[in-house]
């Protein structure tokens, strides 16, 4: 019986294995004869400025630490959405109120059978009108939408003076990422989502369908995003463990193990009482946390199609952990002044070069 097996195996025609080289040829040269796909074109009317950086990271990863640290050692303006949008909210609510009060007013001291003076619609901006929409989400307990959010984030930029701005913790999920990108740098779904691959066949397979969705680098719009990686007991110690200064207006807070008060105040330290936030608790921390993980591994593919994204090791005390942070933006400040450098040295050898030509040309004559 063995012997008559290994017989008939032998008798089987050899299988094709395939050309996988061959198949991507053939992918390569559809792609020639179809019609191109235009690269990503900026959306005009963002602010020039030279440093655009988000700070990323799980709860209590120290992202909005990070963040106050770098703008104010940078002079740059920090973008919190949260902030952006209760902002908004606020002007419109107040556009709103002065509203009615002028409506109120104009029937002050009126006979029933007068009509008031008219009031004009309240003029908002464009912020206010956001807030608005915005306002109206919350208003029947949903959450805001990502696009919405994008839209109050890039108001927010598009009024930002100076050297730039820090993103706080957004984007906190791909869908916000994408929007962003599409609204910072013209990236849109014709960029991101690969094309159908042709048909396939066993002389000429198409490449591995995850090989094909990679694609090429994206130009973000942003310098940097800085992901700040911790483990989980890390995010329980810095949740449970932070404290704040009763006699500050500001409510400038501190941690006695990842940041703690400057040892030439020792009347800071003394006054520091717990922060009382029910978002410390056990459950909820959890809750934020699983909320995260569920968007990490859409977000490491979204953020591995770009090339300025930069994982930092979030375990250390907030110096050390900025400290990583700022050095990689010394190091991107020192590759401007070399190229900047370079430019200059190529722009004044060409200008010799002319000017030496031009003498030679004058002595022939």
């Amino acid at each position: 019986a063995a012997a008559a097996a290994a017989a008939a195996a032998a008798a089987e025609p050899p299988r094709l294995e395939g050309n996988t080289l061959l198949g991507q040829a053939i992918r390569d040269i559809r792609r020639l004869v179809q019609d191109p796909v235009p690269p990503p074109v900026k959306p005009e009317g963002l602010p020039q400025t030279a440093f655009r950086f988000s700070v990323l990271g799980a709860p209590f990863s120290g992202a909005s630490r990070v963040s106050a640290r770098l703008a104010e050692e940078m002079g740059l303006e920090v973008i919190s959405v949260d902030a952006v949008v209760r902002d908004a909210v606020a002007e419109f609510e107040q556009a709103m109120t002065e509203h009615d009060e002028a409506v109120a007013a104009s029937k002050e001291g009126l006979e029933e059978d007068q009509e008031p003076e008219p009031v004009p619609d309240p003029e908002l901006s464009d912020a206010a009108i956001l807030g608005g929409r915005a306002r109206e989400r919350l208003a029947e307990g949903e959450v805001v939408p990502d696009a919405l959010l994008v839209l109050l984030a890039v108001h927010a930029i598009k009024g930002v003076e100076g050297e730039g701005y820090v993103l706080d913790g957004f984007p906190a999920s791909v869908g916000q990422a994408r929007l962003l990108e599409r609204e910072l740098a013209g990236i849109d779904d014709v960029h991101t989502v690969p094309r159908e691959p042709p048909p396939s066949s066993l002389l000429a397979p198409c490449p591995p369908a995850e090989e094909e969705a990679g694609g090429a680098k994206l130009p973000s719009g942003l310098t940097f995003y800085f992901r700040l990686a911790v483990d989980a007991e890390t995010q329980r110690r810095r949740a449970l463990g932070r404290m704040v200064d009763p006699e500050d207006p500001k409510g400038a807070s501190y941690h006695l193990e990842f940041d703690p008060p400057p040892e030439s105040d020792p009347a800071l330290a003394a006054r520091l009482v717990p922060v009382e936030d029910p978002q410390a608790a056990d459950a909820l921390l959890l809750q934020r946390s699983a909320s995260f993980s569920e968007e990490k591994a859409a977000m490491d593919v979204w953020f591995g199609r770009l090339d300025n994204v930069v994982p930092v090791d979030g375990e250390g005390a907030v110096d050390e952990v900025f400290g990583l942070v700022l050095g990689r933006v010394e190091r991107l400040k020192q590759q401007r002044e070399d190229e900047e450098a370079a430019r200059q040295a190529e722009a004044e050898a060409a200008e010799q070069a002319a000017q030496e030509a031009a003498e030679a040309e004058e002595a022939a004559r």
